[in-house]
């Protein structure tokens, strides 16, 4: 890879072809070399493409690895049992893995996974889809995945302690005004405990925390949303029925945040692509998986260092689950935050009760100060090749 070679651009998409897994075996397999970079030509971007692999090769070092390139890695991570989701590490080193279904609860686990982790009812009983962490204030936010799901706020009587505290849920005006709800019962199933008032959403998916705002997905509707924490306000970032039958992103679900401000949406279903939302509101693929059509991809993630991008398809070719590790060149210097929501917030469709439940005091609503509401706007759609199968 040439030093003049541009970093990634939101134009070029490179294209992973299908995997042979072993099932409970590890390895690394290079699989598109030092060739396999972003942002050459946007009209025809490099194409990844995974070979079968049998016998499996051995791991790669990582000090072995060329700049530039694609590698698939297979491993069992967690022991077969409870249903379980996307969820991330702590920054004191755990990590957190939640249950999707109506009883689901949280579970702390140690990396090392010496036991199948320790529950944490506090945080909430329903069909937990994935959690971020706002460290500041020292508070959780957490998504649900059910069509009539809510977003969910924890803050700890005792930070990081994660076994005992406040768990709310999210309401907002249609100006996208926000107050936050004391949750009923939270040791039993919300589904059929919902607050009255509360904002429904439809199939939350990914959450993540970035510059103050949380950035989550609902994948029934195939929006992203913007939650200001500081400013208490709550916009819509992405709405693919907005831009209609061409929209370069849907199926929306597990998303990331990298150290440049480029958002990250991985695709379940769609086009099995992960895409690209930049500072700037472009949006486009980068990624795209073909021959994984039973699949979704799961789990983005970049390196400390932000030069490599991480994710799995869940059930790869065969029913078997394959991870890949993609290195770019990315971009990696931030001159600005991520971008914001800008469509105005679609009514809530949850009943609203006018008496509170017992007990159940809303938080204050926000200061008139906070910042108004940018009213929509599309976000600027880039035009050119999204990748050719090959």
């Amino acid at each position: 890879m040439t030093a003049d070679t541009p970093q990634v651009n939101a134009r070029a998409t490179a294209v992973v072809r299908g995997e042979q897994s072993v099932n409970g075996s590890t390895s690394r397999q290079e699989i598109g070399g030092p060739t396999a970079n972003f942002g050459v030509d946007p009209a025809r971007p490099d194409v990844l493409e995974l070979p079968h692999a049998d016998p499996v090769p051995p791991l790669v070092p990582a000090q072995q690895r060329p700049r530039g390139g694609c590698h698939g890695a297979r491993a069992r991570l967690l022991a077969a049992g409870l249903r379980r989701h996307g969820h991330p590490r702590t920054p004191w080193g755990t990590w957190l893995s939640g249950e999707e279904n109506p009883n689901g609860l949280i579970h702390e686990c140690t990396v090392e996974g010496t036991s199948q982790g320790v529950p944490l009812p506090a945080l909430g009983t329903f069909s937990h889809e994935a959690v971020t962490f706002d460290d500041g204030r020292g508070q959780r936010y957490l998504t649900e995945d059910t069509d009539d799901g809510r977003l969910y706020r924890f803050t700890p009587e005792a930070y990081p302690d994660l076994t005992a505290g406040r768990l709310e849920v999210l309401a907002a005006d249609d100006a996208g005004a926000v107050t936050w709800l004391p949750a009923q019962n939270p040791d039993q199933p919300q589904a059929a405990n919902r607050v009255a008032g509360s904002k429904e959403f439809d199939g939350g998916e990914g959450i993540w925390f970035d510059s103050d705002h949380v950035y989550f997905t609902t994948k029934g509707d195939n929006r992203v949303w913007d939650l200001d924490v500081g400013g208490q306000r709550l916009a819509v970032l992405y709405d693919a029925e907005q831009i209609g039958p061409d929209a370069p992103l849907t199926g929306v679900d597990n998303i990331v945040v990298s150290r440049s401000a480029d958002i990250f949406v991985a695709e379940d279903g769609g086009d099995l692509e992960i895409v690209i939302i930049t500072p700037e509101s472009e949006v486009a693929p980068v990624v795209r998986l073909v021959g994984h059509d039973a699949s979704e991809i799961t789990g983005p993630a970049f390196s400390p260092d932000g030069s490599r991008l991480y994710f799995s398809s869940q059930r790869g070719t065969d029913g078997r689950g394959v991870t890949f590790e993609v290195a770019g060149p990315f971009r990696t210097e931030r001159t600005g935050p991520p971008a914001r929501g800008t469509f105005a917030v679609p009514p809530t469709t949850a009943p609203h009760n006018e008496d509170p439940a017992p007990g159940a005091a809303a938080t204050p609503p926000p200061s008139p100060a906070s910042p108004p509401v940018v009213q929509a706007a599309l976000a600027r759609r880039v035009s050119g090749d999204q990748g050719q199968e090959v």
